[in-house]
């Protein structure tokens, strides 16, 4: 039944029971209550006029008229007015930005069902008590993302201390007049200063890929550009596996495709995948097996696996990245890799693909990547 419909019929229906109970109310009392004070008794007509008179009779008709004009209009707005208080406290209090609405859910529900009186507003309440638990709901996973900004940003800030510290003392060192360096020494300290620096830029640019793209669900920019995807790939692998720190780990590179042509940002592809091997790297022991597979070039999708038989992610690393959620600086999934897992997801969705990850202490890693072509 429509609002409309069902208000006119409570208020029709209303109306017709106010008469009828002004018009029972008031035929009793005068029909049983004015006679016992306007009839004289036994013809004592000397107690008849000390009891009654007619200023006295019409003061009693107005009483018995406004009694029961007020108390039909008490039990009318039982089921009109009282719901609407309720109404507009509900709304005042999510104005004030209190979703919490227990204390009136349960005094407009009995149980699981809506009591009789708010009946003619059941579909009004049932929309505001949604709207506060969305608001609830969005309240606080807005101060949780809050809150994981803020301890983001402080667990950036702590970590460009690091880096700056050996800039600033291997400047200091090469500066000093005091000493004089040995030309292999002062190759020696501006290579720490750039290493230092260049890990500075990238941390930097990290951030704000990841800032960009959980602020406001801000789509990255891509610069497509059309690639062989095979070769690509081979030659992230090859520059991965030439790196100093990388010679005692086992590197592999598997296709079912000769040559592939995508459309993609290169650049931002690129930091994706050199970001899941290079973590593989890091967080794995010497003589660990990371290999790169293509596989499945149909249906206009491509999958790219990245696998190594390390020691796993940890368990809330693993769902983080699966379910894209923002990672939290001074968590311990941030030190373990979680910001260049966050930037993989964002790159990854940007170019209307997917990202997933499977990972135990006992098998290792396997990142699945599947990429439109």
């Amino acid at each position: 039944m429509k609002l409309k419909l069902r208000f006119l019929f409570f208020f029709t229906g209303g109306l017709f029971l106010f008469l009828l109970y002004m018009g029972i109310l008031t035929s009793f009392v005068f029909s049983y209550i004015l006679p016992v004070f306007t009839q004289p008794k036994n013809n004592n007509q000397v107690i008849f006029l000390l009891t009654f008179t007619q200023n006295k009779e019409s003061f009693l008709y107005l009483f018995t008229f406004l009694f029961s004009f007020v108390s039909g209009g008490f039990f009318l707005s039982q089921y009109f007015v009282k719901p609407l208080l309720y109404i507009l406290s509900l709304v005042g209090q999510l104005s004030q930005g209190d979703y919490n609405l227990d204390t009136i859910r349960k005094e407009v529900y009995k149980g699981n069902k809506l009591k009789r009186r708010y009946f003619l507003y059941k579909e009004v309440l049932a929309d505001l008590f949604d709207l506060s638990d969305i608001l609830e709901t969005v309240k606080k996973e807005r101060n949780q993302l809050e809150m994981s900004k803020k301890n983001w940003i402080k667990g950036i800030s702590h970590d460009l201390k690091t880096p700056l510290s050996y800039i600033i003392g291997y400047a200091a060192l090469l500066k000093n007049d005091d000493y004089t360096w040995e030309k292999e020494e002062r190759l020696r300290f501006l290579n720490e200063i750039y290493e230092r620096g260049t890990y500075i830029e990238q941390l930097v640019e990290d951030m704000n890929l990841v800032y960009s793209a959980h602020s406001y669900q801000v789509e990255l920019p891509i610069d497509k550009n059309s690639f062989d995807l095979i070769a690509y790939l081979k030659k992230l692998v090859a520059d991965i596996s030439n790196a100093p720190n990388a010679d005692k780990y086992n590197f592999s590179f598997f296709s079912t495709e000769k040559a592939l042509i995508i459309q993609a940002d290169p650049k931002l592809l690129y930091r994706a995948f050199q970001n899941l091997l290079v973590n593989a790297l890091r967080h794995n022991k010497e003589g660990t097996s990371i290999a790169v597979a293509v596989s499945n070039a149909k249906h206009g999708t491509v999958i790219i696996t990245i696998t190594d038989n390390g020691k796993g992610l940890a368990p809330e690393v693993k769902d983080r990245f699966n379910n894209n959620s923002l990672f939290s600086a001074n968590d311990i999934d941030y030190k373990k890799g979680g910001l260049g897992l966050a930037i993989v997801n964002n790159i990854i969705m940007a170019h209307n693909g997917s990202a997933t990850v499977e990972s135990s202490a006992e098998t290792g890693t396997v990142f699945t990547v599947t990429l439109p072509f």
